[in-house]
């Protein structure tokens, strides 16, 4: 498979020019961020829309969601799982008991 020779340089230039056009957009962001630090992309996309309008960078939610991932600026999401012991407590805890004593046969202190 031949390549022509201005492929390359091409591709760079249109890089650089998309870079440069969404270089207000990673300010944008962080401004927004900084008020509300886990705003999603899809409310972000929702508040940037008319922003991105008004200084002609054409992006959709898909491209921004693309741009953010290369700038490592998505949201990890939060990890779901069930808090279920509270071992600090200010009840009364009672001692192990059995901490000391080897079991005589299998299932023998329950």
């Amino acid at each position: 498979m031949l390549i022509a020779r201005y492929i390359p340089s091409q591709r760079e230039k249109h890089e650089a020019t998309r870079q440069a056009e969404l270089a207000p957009v990673k300010g944008m962001v962080l401004e927004l961020r900084r008020f509300m630090p886990r705003l999603g992309t899809r409310k972000l996309y929702f508040l940037l829309k008319p922003r991105l309008i008004a200084k002609g960078v054409k992006l959709g939610r898909d491209a921004l969601f693309d741009y953010l991932r290369e700038e490592r600026l998505l949201v990890k999401p939060k990890r779901s799982y069930t808090k279920t012991t509270n071992s600090r407590h200010w009840m009364k805890k009672h001692p192990n008991l059995l901490k000391e004593v080897v079991p005589p046969k299998p299932e023998r202190f329950w």
